[in-house]
């Protein structure tokens, strides 16, 4: 086979895949300006839509319907679903402004990873309390406080406040 021949089935190092920019690393590609810009274009508008109906929760469940304990902790998850969302949409916005600034990124990559632990605790105490319902709803319905869910809520904010905080000096004092 001709030389000719080869170059035309054969990839050389000069050539690219539709899509991707060679790096400078030999052999590695990146993904193409124009892809990363249509990923976090999608990424806001999705955070965007994810507000909007956390909104419509917590104004529906904030000031329409009375509260039972399950609808205090959709509330509290509501708003850190919210505040994270609302972090990832400022995040995105930077990045595709370029408009990095080291110190009010962190503070945004704190808060983001603050309301995502928390919205965490939050989906585990509904989880926990649901099934407390299920095994015992004799004791649920008559011996159960009446601000357990309020309570266990502040807590688990207080809870992920405190382990975000610990693990965000950890990580920038080394």
């Amino acid at each position: 086979m001709s030389n000719s021949t080869t170059s035309i089935f054969l990839p050389t190092a000069t050539s690219q895949v539709h899509g991707t920019n060679q790096s400078g690393a030999v052999g590695k590609t990146e993904p193409s300006y124009a892809v990363l810009k249509f990923m976090e274009s999608f990424c806001l508008i999705s955070a965007a839509c994810g507000m909007v109906g956390n909104g419509m929760v917590l104004w529906y469940l904030g000031f329409r319907i009375q509260r039972n304990h399950f609808t205090v902790y959709i509330l509290n998850l509501a708003a850190a679903d919210f505040g994270y969302l609302l972090c990832i949409a400022i995040e995105t916005v930077q990045y595709l402004m370029q408009f990095n600034v080291g110190v009010q990124f962190g503070i945004f990559l704190f808060l983001d990873l603050f309301m995502y632990g928390t919205g965490l605790y939050l989906l585990t105490a509904i989880s926990i309390e649901r099934c407390l319902s299920v095994l015992c709803p004799i004791w649920c319905r008559s011996h159960r406080p009446k601000h357990l869910s309020g309570i266990i809520s502040g807590l688990l904010w207080g809870l992920s406040l405190l382990l975000n905080t610990l693990g965000y000096v950890l990580c920038t004092v080394r």
